[in-house]
This record gives structure tokens, C-alpha cells and sequence, in this order.
């Protein structure tokens, strides 16, 4: 069991460097799959402005909110990421692809 433990250990200190790159693959890849249907729903809600507000609103969400949200979500899944211990974080990291693989399927981006 001691040797599972090492093993562990041993690939989170391969992987941890790359915590806050990881972070934002991950949610910048749930923003890929479900950007369209946030879009679609920006859209929905703006859709009885004049067309240079919707154009400015549309923007400023495209440009900003989606920034923000990127950068914002990342800061705090890096953080959960960095908080978890050594034996459980390679489980979390590959669980976290593996998940975001199956939403991409489940959208039919697979």
C-alpha cells in the first residue's frame, strides 16, 4: 500500500507545476462545449434591442464576461486543485478530462 501512496505522490509532483495550466484547459474547454448555448441564450435576451446595443452588448459579454469568467473560474478550480492532497490530485486532474470528455460527447462535440 506504502508503494500505491509513493507511485501517487510521485506523478503529483510530475503534474503539479502544471496546476494552473490545467485549471484553465479544463474551463476553457467547458467554455468551448457550452459556449454556443450561452451565446444562444445572450441572444434570446437581447433580441428586441435596437441592433447597436445588441452589437455592444454582445461584445462586451463576448469580449469581458467570457474573459472574466475564464479567468475567474480558472483562479478558483487552480486553487481547489492546489488544495487537494498528493494521493487523491492525479485521480481529480484525469477524472476532470475524463468528465469534461464525456459533457463534449453528451453535446455532440465528439
Amino acid at each position: 500500500m506504502h508503494i500505491i501512496f509513493d507511485f501517487l505522490e510521485t506523478i503529483t509532483e510530475w503534474i503539479r507545476p502544471y496546476t494552473k495550466d490545467i485549471g484553465m484547459a479544463q474551463v476553457a474547454t467547458l467554455l468551448v462545449i457550452y459556449g454556443d448555448s450561452l451565446n444562444t441564450m445572450i441572444k434570446k435576451s437581447i433580441a428586441e434591442f435596437h441592433v447597436i446595443m445588441r452589437f455592444a452588448i454582445y461584445v462586451i459579454i463576448c469580449a469581458f464576461g467570457y474573459g472574466a469568467l475564464t479567468v475567474t473560474a480558472s483562479e478558483s478550480y487552480t486553487h481547489f486543485l492546489s488544495d487537494l492532497r498528493p494521493e487523491i490530485f492525479p485521480f481529480v486532474v484525469v477524472g476532470g478530462f475524463l468528465f469534461i470528455a464525456f459533457l463534449a460527447q453528451r453535446v455532440k462535440h465528439i
